[in-house]
C-alpha cells in the first residue's frame, strides 16, 4: 500500500503503519464507524478525525484504484464500501493473485467483507 502513502504525502502528510496520528488532529467524542487500516497495521485512523482535505485525497485515491473495475464506484466513505467490492478491488489491484475479483461480483456483501 505504498501508493496510498505517496498519494497523500503531499504537504508533509504521511500515514503508514509505522507512524501514529498527529496529536493536533481534533478528537471526536462520538463513536466513529468508518475506519481504515493502512498496511495491515492494527493502528487505525478514524476517518472523521482526518481533516477534510486529507479525506478528499484518500477518497480520490480509492476512486482511482477502483476505476477499472466495472460496477465498483467509490463515491463516499459509507455506502461505497458496504458490499465489500471496493475493498477487494483495491486488494486485487495491488496483489491480483490474492483476490479472485470475479468472485466478489457473485458473493454476498457479508462474504466480500469477510474476505477483505
Amino acid at each position: 500500500f505504498s501508493d496510498i502513502t505517496s498519494f497523500i504525502s503531499d504537504d508533509n502528510i504521511s500515514i503508514n503503519s509505522h507512524q501514529s496520528i498527529p496529536s493536533n488532529l481534533p478528537i471526536q467524542s462520538t463513536l466513529v464507524s468508518n475506519s481504515i487500516t493502512i498496511e495491515t497495521s492494527v493502528k487505525k485512523i478514524l476517518i472523521d478525525q482526518v481533516p477534510s482535505n486529507y479525506r478528499h485525497r484518500l477518497l480520490l485515491w480509492a476512486r482511482q484504484q477502483c476505476q477499472h473495475y466495472p460496477g465498483i464506484y467509490v463515491e463516499d466513505f459509507t455506502s461505497s464500501w458496504r458490499n465489500g467490492r471496493a475493498f477487494l478491488a483495491i486488494l486485487h489491484r495491488h496483489n491480483p493473485k490474492l483476490i479472485d475479483i470475479q468472485q466478489a461480483y457473485r458473493s454476498s456483501n457479508r462474504e466480500n467483507l469477510t474476505r477483505a
